[in-house]
C-alpha cells in the first residue's frame, strides 16, 4: 500500500512537470521564431486550446493520482490508528487481567488467614477449658478435688451428658421408644446439660458455627480444604457433643451444616450415638461430594 502511494505521487509530479515543460517549450519556441508562432503556425487561441486540452488532461491525471495518494495515506493513518488502537486495547485487557489475578491472589490470601485465624482460635479455646471433679481416692477414701484441662475435658463433659440423658431416658415408657421421644429426651437433657456448662462450652460452639458459616461462603475447592483442616483438630468426644448439640431446637443451623457436609461421616457411633443416629438425614454421614477422611484424635 505505501508502494502504491508513493508510486502515484512520482507520477503525478512527473505529469506536472511534463504539462510545466511543454509550456515553456511552446513559447520557447514561439520567442525564437521572432513571435511568428502564435501568428502564422498557432494562433494564440489555438495554443490555448492545446494547453487546456492536452496539458490540462496531464495536470488533471495528476490531480486524481494525489487525490487518490492523499486517499491511500488517509487509510494508511487510519489502519495505523486501529493498530495501535487495538495494542492499546490487548494491553488494558492483559492489565486487567493481571490486576483480576492480583486482586483473587490477595482475596484468597485474605480468606486463607481469616480462616486460620478462626481455626487458632478454636485451637486456643480448647487449650483453655477446665474440667473440675470430685472423685473418691480408692486408697484413702476422701474425696479429692481433679482437674481436667485442654482437650481431655470433652471426655469427661461426654460422661456428665450421658449421665443427663440416661436420667431423662428412664422416665420413657417401658413400651418402647420412638424417634419422636428420642428427640423430647435429647432436648431436655442436652438443655440441662449446657445449661451447666455454658461458660466453659458456649465459646467452643459458637466458634464452630461462625467456621462453618465461614466455610459455607468459600468456593467448593476450598470447602473442602477448610473442612479437612477443621475436622482434623477435632477429637472423638469433641464429634459426639457436636451430634447432639445440633440435635437440639436452639441449633439447627449447625444442624444443617452437619447434613450438607456430611460432618457426621466418621463419627465413632458407642450406644448412645447408634439409639440416636435416625435423627439426621442420612446426608450427615454420607455425602460423595463432601468425601473426605477426618484425622480424629
Amino acid at each position: 500500500m505505501l508502494k502504491n502511494r508513493h508510486i502515484s505521487e512520482k507520477v503525478a509530479v512527473l505529469f506536472m512537470i511534463i504539462g510545466v515543460l511543454i509550456i515553456l517549450l511552446s513559447l520557447g519556441v514561439s520567442f525564437v521564431n521572432n513571435q511568428q508562432y502564435f501568428t502564422v503556425e498557432l494562433s494564440l487561441g489555438e495554443f490555448g486550446e492545446f494547453i487546456g486540452g492536452f496539458v490540462g488532461s496531464l495536470w488533471s491525471l495528476a490531480g486524481i493520482l494525489l487525490f487518490y495518494s492523499a486517499l491511500v495515506y488517509q487509510r494508511e493513518e487510519l489502519t495505523e490508528q486501529k493498530d495501535i488502537l487495538v495494542k492499546q486495547t490487548d494491553a488494558m485487557i492483559s492489565q486487567s487481567k493481571e490486576l483480576e489475578r492480583q486482586n483473587d491472589t490477595l482475596q484468597k490470601q485474605k480468606q486463607e488467614e481469616t480462616f486460620f485465624h478462626l481455626l487458632r482460635f478454636h485451637i486456643d479455646l480448647v487449650e483453655t477449658l477446665t474440667f473440675e471433679s470430685n472423685d473418691i481416692d480408692i486408697q484413702s477414701g476422701k474425696m479429692q478435688k481433679q482437674q481436667v484441662k485442654g482437650r481431655n475435658t470433652f471426655g469427661e463433659f461426654n460422661n456428665v451428658f450421658k449421665r443427663f440423658y440416661s436420667k431423662y431416658l428412664e422416665h420413657l415408657s417401658d413400651a418402647g421408644v420412638d424417634e419422636d421421644s428420642l428427640k423430647g429426651v435429647i432436648e431436655t437433657s442436652y438443655t440441662s446439660f449446657f445449661a451447666e456448662f455454658r461458660y466453659e462450652l458456649g465459646h467452643y460452639f459458637r466458634n464452630i458455627v461462625n467456621l462453618l458459616l465461614f466455610i459455607d461462603r468459600a468456593n467448593e475447592k476450598d470447602k473442602h480444604f477448610f473442612l479437612s483442616i477443621l475436622f482434623s483438630q477435632i477429637s472423638v468426644y469433641e464429634m459426639s457433643l457436636i451430634f447432639f448439640h445440633g440435635l437440639t431446637s436452639e441449633n439447627k443451623e449447625l444442624k444443617i451444616f452437619i447434613e450438607k457436609y456430611a460432618l457426621m461421616q466418621d463419627l465413632y457411633q458407642d450406644d448412645l450415638i447408634k439409639l440416636n443416629i435416625n435423627l439426621y438425614n442420612d446426608s450427615a454421614y454420607k455425602n460423595e461430594k463432601y468425601d473426605f477422611t477426618y484425622d480424629i484424635d
